[in-house]
């Protein structure tokens, strides 16, 4: 069964280059239901491409798969591996992949972005928080063929290892928190447990 997310407006996130993000996939999509992948150039500026991944939505019968065709530094870092052509569940803890699977599966399905927040730590066990943006492209503008990831990392420690940082760092799986953005959302989110054996996705 899908995760069912609940929506929230762009108001949100707080990275401010996550929010340019939002801001240029939305002026991107323009009319159409998806904004084209060809149209999208990273921030050089801001730096953004060494924090985003590329991947194509491979489509087969148990739903979606995310294969990387090209990634970031610090992205490769997080992931502590080489991403491209690799499919992203693949590159995770079996733990953080069933919690991360249908966040990404819910952004090609919404064809709309989805906010995540992870609570989780690094190797050495300092406090981490994980904010991630995925938002669906399309090569035609209707259907989502591509997926961009996007993450920020910051603690209250001021310093953290970004090696291996997107793998499980800690006892248990951390808690996913997720909403789809939505920019005619115009109710506050709260709380919604989606799965009784792991809480893979709770909307923030």
């Amino acid at each position: 069964m899908a995760a069912k997310f609940q929506r929230a407006q762009a108001s949100i996130i707080k990275s401010i280059r996550q929010v340019s993000l939002f801001r240029e996939w939305l002026r991107l999509r323009g009319r159409n239901a998806l904004p084209l992948i060809e149209d999208f150039s990273p921030d050089s500026r801001a730096g953004d491409a060494d924090d985003l991944a590329f991947t194509d939505v491979i489509t087969n019968e148990a739903g979606y798969r995310f294969q990387c065709r090209r990634a970031g530094n610090r992205m490769q870092k997080a992931f502590a591996r080489p991403l491209k052509d690799t499919f992203l569940d693949e590159c995770l803890d079996a733990g953080i992949a069933r919690a991360a699977r249908p966040i990404w599966q819910g952004c090609i399905e919404q064809r709309l972005p989805i906010y995540s927040i992870v609570p989780s730590a690094d190797r050495d066990g300092v406090p981490v928080t994980l904010e991630h943006l995925y938002l669906p492209f399309s090569t035609d503008g209707k259907t989502p063929t591509k997926m961009m990831a996007s993450m920020h990392a910051f603690s209250t420690e001021s310093r953290f290892q970004i090696n291996g940082l997107m793998q499980q760092n800690t006892d248990s799986v951390p808690l996913h928190w997720a909403v789809v953005l939505d920019p005619a959302a115009t109710i506050a989110p709260a709380a919604m447990p989606v799965s009784d054996e792991v809480i893979e996705v709770m909307a923030i």
